[in-house]
C-alpha cells in the first residue's frame, strides 16, 4: 500500500472507521402517484357536453319552427273562418229605394 500512495496502514486504522447500520425492520414502502383525471377524460367529458348542447340547439330550432308555422296557421284559419260577408251593393240599393 505504501508503494502506491502516501496512505499507510496506519494512517487507515487511525482515521477511518467501520459504520454498522441495523434497521428494525426490513421493509420499506413504496408510493405511487396516477393522475385522478387524465386528458383522455377530459375529452371525452368536453365531447359529451358539446353533443348535448348541439342536440339541445337542435331540438329548441324544431321547437320554434313549430311554434312559428303553428301560429301562422291559427292565425290564417281564424282571417278565413272570421271574414265578414261583404255587403251587397244591389241589396242596399233595394232597401233605400
Amino acid at each position: 500500500m505504501q508503494a502506491h500512495s502516501n496512505v499507510t496502514e496506519d494512517f487507515i486504522r487511525k482515521n477511518y472507521m467501520d459504520v454498522y447500520i441495523y434497521f428494525d425492520e426490513i421493509m420499506y414502502m413504496e408510493i405511487e402517484q396516477k393522475m385522478a383525471y387524465t386528458f383522455d377524460n377530459v375529452q371525452s367529458d368536453v365531447g359529451g357536453y358539446l353533443g348535448l348542447l348541439c342536440g339541445m340547439s337542435l331540438i329548441t330550432l324544431v321547437e320554434w319552427a313549430d311554434f312559428i308555422l303553428n301560429t301562422l296557421y291559427k292565425r290564417c284559419r281564424r282571417l278565413a273562418t272570421s271574414k265578414k260577408p261583404r255587403l251587397n251593393v244591389n241589396l242596399l240599393a233595394e232597401a233605400f229605394a
